[in-house]
């Protein structure tokens, strides 16, 4: 496409040459003619002039500057349109991934900032406890705890951020993933003595069972943090949706539209001192790319309630 282009505009800058070169030729011609001159000079004379103008313009051929992407968009053919139209979606798509890109590293900036802010409380404070004639261990494990679970939010923003992270869709038991879940973290229950009510739970679904798991870790992990000791957390179905409860301290209405945004502890959380505001993040992002419609209701000093609304799921 190009080399045509060229070519017609070569010939279309040299068009008076070339008349200029057939009208010499002409003349030649006709002037050897005139005289009934022998066959092999006029033609051998017309052969080395041509070939001599063939040279010239050869030279002056490829030695041009080739056509401009301006002067190819000015007069395009059908062809060359597709592919000046080809060029410019190619265009438009660099500069939305280049802004992706962008945003992806502002977003990892705020993230290992607001992490680090965080995991430095519960460090410190084993140091202090460790320096102590008498260490409290309860708060040490306590405080093991929190690390763990900021290493393991560290971990899957880093996996889910991954170029090379891919799901895995295959039918999954949920029922499984949440007794496994629930056992990772009897600790947390015996510690606090927080009473655990578990419904019917044997449903499958289409999911990547390794996400799914970490979302539900993520969401009964708020659960266990904001409820009293004593308290109780529910896990049940109702209307396709895996719901988690408890009985805590709630969320003030004000906050409640904000939960999933990147570092947003709310009142509430700010009041505990150990929200991370990273974990919901997570969970809302990851749970879009699994078609998991999650959402939340709460009231202060009642209770809050995490539903994870699955588009299919099959009674075993």
């Amino acid at each position: 496409m190009v080399i045509m282009l060229k070519l017609r505009n070569f010939l279309k800058e040299n068009k008076v040459s070339l008349i200029f070169f057939l009208i010499i030729n002409l003349i030649y011609l006709l002037v050897f003619i005139s005289f009934n001159l022998e066959k092999f000079p006029i033609i051998y004379g017309f052969l080395i002039s041509f070939f001599i103008f063939l040279a010239y313009f050869l030279y002056k051929y490829f030695n041009q500057e080739g056509p401009t992407f301006a002067e190819i968009s000015k007069n395009p053919s059908q062809r060359e349109k597709i592919i000046l139209d080809e060029l410019e979606s190619l265009d438009n798509k660099y500069k939305d991934l280049l802004l992706a890109y962008n945003e992806i590293e502002g977003d990892l900036r705020d993230f290992y900032g607001l992490w680090i802010h965080e995991i430095k409380t519960p460090i410190a404070e084993n140091k202090l406890i460790l320096a102590d004639n008498q260490p409290d261990l309860e708060l040490l494990i306590k405080n093991n705890k929190r690390i763990e679970d900021y290493l393991n939010i560290l971990l899957g923003f880093v996996r889910y951020n991954s170029k090379t992270n891919d799901y895995v869709f295959k039918e999954v038991r949920i029922e499984s993933i949440v007794k496994e879940i629930i056992r990772e973290k009897s600790y947390d229950f015996i510690s606090k003595k927080i009473s655990l009510d578990v419904g019917d739970l044997g449903f499958m679904t289409v999911s990547d069972e390794k996400w799914l798991g970490f979302i539900i870790s993520q969401i009964l992990n708020n659960a266990l943090k904001y409820t009293p000791d004593a308290g109780m957390v529910r896990i049940y179905f109702e209307n396709k949706s895996l719901i988690i409860e408890d009985n805590g301290i709630g969320i003030k209405g004000a906050d409640l539209p904000r939960v999933f945004e990147m570092g947003y502890t709310g009142e509430n959380g700010r009041k505990l001192g150990s929200s991370t505001g990273l974990g919901l993040y997570l969970v809302k992002s990851i749970g879009k790319d699994l078609n998991l419609d999650i959402k939340i209701e709460s009231e202060e000093g009642k209770f809050t309630k995490i539903m994870i609304n699955f588009p299919k799921l099959t009674k075993m």
